[in-house]
């Protein structure tokens, strides 16, 4: 795994020996929190952060998530603390991306108020969410990021969101590595889009020369309702390649 070089990469068993990160995880149960995911990491920004948390930032992708077992880890986080909790769903431009992440926050809310903690959610567009670190974040902020999280932010290949949050927002950022989560690369979403329009785009073309060709053979009668019948065809079919990109 490569992270930005500025950035410092602090271990889970390193974490529990040190003893100058304490108040990063202030949590009673931090020892428990941490050995629950013993290959996750904390990510922390060159720039000075502030030495007591004070509240907790889970980032959320799309993608499918045991959102019980991310209720109970972000419960047992902040057991024994005054944290509050702040749910950022991070959606990709599309509709099925943002469905998924509201059944996500509709879910997760609720459960963790049930456990008395205080939380508040918003959805943010990912072509946003770089531009937008000082409305979101605060000095104290801990965030929490899976580790397969990426953001389209170079291209085809996007980029993995927890270095990003770390080093733009100078915010320490704990990365869950080991958790339940099937996330889809975001590239995905561009091939997917790439072949769509292009499958669009070609069935268009055949179409439009294929009624070019036969036309002068038609009648006037004909020819009105071959071209209604190719506008509804073709309407269908940009329906269905709609709906299938999502």
């Amino acid at each position: 795994m490569l992270w930005d070089s500025s950035l410092t990469k602090v271990q889970t068993a390193e974490m529990l020996r040190d003893k100058r990160l304490p108040l990063l995880l202030p949590t009673p149960d931090r020892q428990a929190v941490l050995e629950r995911f013993p290959q996750s990491v904390f990510l922390l920004p060159a720039r000075p952060i502030s030495a007591v948390t004070n509240r907790l930032v889970l980032l959320i992708p799309f993608g499918a998530m045991d959102i019980g077992g991310l209720a109970r880890l972000i419960t047992q986080m902040t057991a024994g603390t005054d944290l509050s909790v702040l749910l950022i769903g991070i959606s990709i431009w599309s509709r099925q991306a943002r469905e998924n992440i509201h059944w996500s926050l509709a879910h997760l809310e609720p459960s963790l108020k049930a456990n008395g903690l205080r939380v508040t959610s918003r959805l943010v567009d990912e072509r946003e969410f770089l531009s937008q670190w000082r409305r979101l974040f605060q000095d104290g902020d801990l965030c929490v990021c899976l580790h397969e999280h990426r953001i389209l932010k170079f291209g085809w290949l996007g980029a993995k969101l927890a270095p990003l949050v770390a080093r733009r927002a100078a915010r320490p950022v704990y990365v869950l590595t080991g958790f339940r989560a099937r996330i889809p690369h975001p590239a995905g979403k561009k091939l997917k889009e790439l072949v769509g329009w292009g499958t669009a785009m070609g069935l268009i073309t055949a179409g439009f020369l294929a009624l070019i060709r036969i036309w002068p053979a038609l009648s006037d009668t004909s020819r009105s309702v071959g071209a209604l019948f190719w506008v509804l065809v073709m309407f269908v079919v940009l329906q269905i390649i709609n709906n299938w990109m999502g």
